[in-house]
């Protein structure tokens, strides 16, 4: 599989705690860079329970029920084929969340991305789209003062459209041009000041080696603004400037991984904002010591723009390990856990008291009963907590849930 195959299994994003947990084996395996070829279409439903599906604490802002159950029927299709010398490999998802209590959390569940490889002469052409709409990840915002629960009934929604274009041979020194639109945007009017639009562009090179593997270095610009902002919040626009060098290779069957390492330097436009020069990174290692046991590892650190706080920018940092053991070939346990540190810049407090960092803990663990070849059944459970700067925004959920997916 090749880098950008790997990069994009990486970008296809997941929503939701309950959808991850029900997920983690099917996420281990994205990890190591599979997925079934062809053509698979998967039908499912996930039925959870959750001690806070609102994700706050001590906020006085919300009243009502926290605890509630959620039922989400869901279709998806995953394609990988080879076509002549073009490839595809695409994910795609539909489904809608019922809330027993919180019923103005009802909202659609979409995610597509895609990866389309073109062949021609000694180019290779790779157009990745991305589209994600759900609604917003309560877990990444806050509240809006004195807004109620109706501050939380908010669709989320972003897009991306990336290409890059490599010239040259498979294996040696291959230049390298590309290009990025990615737009973020919320349903509710009071927070569309945190719309986003993103632009990039750069270049670098690429080199592949059958003993040594696949590196890419690669320069870039990114700007971004926010078209909804009033002036007098002031100017949120920002720049960066990111130079990577990517690294992905396969040891035997049992070692697999991609490395990354970045200097990303940041130039916001309002003074009131420092600039930030740092290290960014990405480390994604799966290990196989038997055929029955998976571990896989990760880590990354790196700069985006925020959909669910007012800062300027938001400095994201994540520790990752997961692990699958096969008891037979019916049964299967999954353990996940993972901490998100993020940290929020020039935040204005137009929400309410300033969140200018978090940390989010999660554990989730899964069993898998394979019924049939086409027919699984998951009962997961697991615990998350959110700590800030301030209490109020804190919180702690416990949740269960019972997964049943038919490959059709």
């Amino acid at each position: 599989m090749t880098v950008a195959s790997r990069l994009f299994l990486r970008a296809v994003p997941l929503a939701g705690a309950a959808a991850v947990a029900a997920s983690a084996p099917a996420a281990l395996a994205q990890t190591a860079g599979v997925l079934p070829p062809g053509i698979v279409v998967t039908a499912s439903i996930d039925v959870s329970h959750d001690s806070n599906v609102r994700r706050f604490g001590g906020s006085p802002y919300l009243t009502g029920s926290a605890a509630d159950e959620r039922a989400t029927p869901s279709i998806g299709v995953t394609i990988n084929k080879s076509l002549g010398r073009n490839s595809l490999t695409l994910d795609a998802t539909a489904g809608y969340d019922f809330y027993r209590r919180n019923t103005q959390l009802n909202r659609e569940r979409l995610g597509f991305g895609a990866d389309l490889g073109l062949v021609g002469g000694p180019c290779v052409v790779h157009l990745r789209p991305t589209f994600s709409r759900q609604q917003s990840d309560l877990s990444e915002y806050i509240p809006i003062e004195n807004g109620g629960r109706a501050s939380l009934n908010n669709t989320q929604q972003t897009q991306s459209y990336a290409g890059e274009v490599q010239c040259g041979d498979r294996y040696g020194l291959r230049p390298l041009i590309l290009g990025t639109h990615a737009v973020g945007t919320n349903s509710l009017p009071q927070r569309q000041i945190s719309d986003y639009r993103t632009n990039t562009y750069g270049a670098g090179v690429a080199y592949g080696d059958p003993i040594y593997g696949e590196f890419a270095l690669r320069a870039t610009r990114s700007d971004t603004d926010y078209p909804h902002r009033p002036a007098s919040f002031g100017n949120g626009t920002f720049s960066m400037r990111n130079i990577s060098l990517d690294f992905d290779r396969s040891i035997g069957a049992r070692l697999s991984g991609s490395v990354g390492v970045s200097y990303i330097m940041v130039r916001p436009s309002d003074p009131v904002v420092r600039d930030s020069n740092n290290f960014g990174w990405h480390v994604d290692l799966t290990a196989t010591p038997t055929p029955d046991l998976q571990v896989a590892i990760g880590t990354s650190r790196n700069v985006t723009p925020s959909l669910g706080n007012d800062s300027v920018y938001q400095i994201n940092r994540s520790y990752r390990l997961n692990g699958s053991y096969a008891f037979n070939s019916r049964f299967q346990f999954s353990l996940a856990g993972s901490i998100s540190r993020t940290r929020y810049a020039g935040s204005i407090g137009y929400y309410g008291p300033i969140m200018s960092d978090a940390t989010l803990h999660m554990l989730t663990g899964t069993l898998t009963l394979k019924a049939s070849n086409r027919l699984n059944y998951s009962l997961y459970g697991g615990y998350q907590d959110r700590n800030t700067n301030r209490s109020i925004y804190n919180y702690h959920s416990y949740f269960v849930g019972l997964r049943a997916a038919l490959i059709l």
